[in-house]
C-alpha cells in the first residue's frame, strides 16, 4: 500500500459495501456507525492471556529454611501442583523469589526478659569425628 493506491485501498477496507460479511451486518454501512462501533470492528479485542500462577513467596522462603530444600526442588513442586496452568520457568521463579528476598528485613528483634529463655546458636550438622579427626 504505497503511493496513490493507499487511499483507494483504505476506502475499500473501511466501506466494503452494505452486504459485506467482513464488517457490516446486512443493510448497514460504516458511515452509520458511531465511534464505539468503529473501534470494536477495526481494533478487535485481543483475548487476555491467562496470568501466571501466583507464587507464594512467603511459603517458599519458609521452606528454604528446612534442611535439604532447594529452590529447584520448590520449583518442581510448583510445576507439579499446577499441571495445566501458566507457570514460571525456573529462571523466572528464581528471579521473583530473589526480588522478594532482597526486600526482607535482615534484623531479628526479640522482646524478652533477662533469664526467661536460653538461646543456643546452632551452626547446623557437622562432620563426624573418628580418632580425633573429622571425617
Amino acid at each position: 500500500m504505497t503511493g496513490a493506491s493507499a487511499p483507494a485501498a483504505l476506502r475499500r477496507d473501511l466501506n466494503p459495501g452494505p452486504y459485506s460479511p467482513r464488517f457490516c451486518p446486512q443493510g448497514e454501512t460504516v458511515r452509520q456507525w458511531d465511534e464505539r462501533q468503529l473501534v470494536a470492528r477495526l481494533l478487535p479485542r485481543i483475548p487476555a492471556v491467562s496470568p501466571f500462577v501466583k507464587l507464594d513467596r512467603g511459603r517458599v522462603h519458609r521452606e528454604l529454611d528446612r534442611k535439604g530444600v532447594t529452590l529447584m526442588l520448590l520449583w518442581q513442586e510448583y510445576v507439579a501442583a499446577h499441571p495445566r496452568e501458566r507457570i514460571w520457568r525456573y529462571t523466572q521463579f528464581r528471579k521473583h523469589y530473589k526480588v522478594f528476598a532482597r526486600r526482607l528485613k535482615r534484623s531479628m528483634c526479640q522482646h524478652r526478659r533477662a533469664g526467661e529463655k536460653l538461646f543456643i546458636d546452632f551452626a547446623g550438622p557437622t562432620g563426624g569425628l573418628r580418632d580425633g579427626a573429622r571425617t
